[in-house]
């Protein structure tokens, strides 16, 4: 998921880009604007996709929190994070027996999911990845 920031200049760059589309065909389709036209569609253009863009990541937002309701019930375990490179979107969580448990940046509630600090303390479901154990689940203590 994008971060907000990156979502607007992205909504941004794609409304101006979309704005000099549309004063450029409007000629071809046989409509001649006026200069007042051109700048009135190109701002309604902007409008319309900022506020799709917008949409599309609250949606996602929502389908990412409707992803827990699905996590196989078990037996919630307390560990602590070892590491956890926001940039990558992935780390490890020390269990309570000092084995480390892989997490990933979407097995993490809430809207910050890229803020798991070292040392802090979170409870998680513990599930199985093609390479080893895995936290789902995860929130912070």
């Amino acid at each position: 998921m994008r971060k907000p920031l990156g979502q607007l200049f992205l909504s941004l760059a794609l409304s101006i880009i979309g704005a000099l589309v549309l004063m450029f065909l409007l000629p071809l389709l046989g409509m001649e604007p006026s200069a007042g036209t051109k700048i009135e569609a190109g701002l309604l253009l902007m409008i319309v996709i900022l506020v799709v863009m917008y949409a599309q990541g609250a949606l996602q937002s929502v389908i990412a929190n409707r992803r827990f309701e699905s996590v196989p019930a078990g037996p919630r375990e307390e560990g602590t994070v070892k590491w956890f490179n926001s940039t990558k979107g992935f780390g490890f969580i020390t269990r309570e027996d000092g084995d480390d448990v892989f997490v990933h940046y979407r097995s993490i509630r809430g809207r910050d999911r890229y803020l798991l600090r070292e040392g802090a303390v979170v409870t998680y479901v513990l599930g199985r990845s093609g390479k080893g154990p895995q936290a789902e689940d995860v929130d912070l203590a």
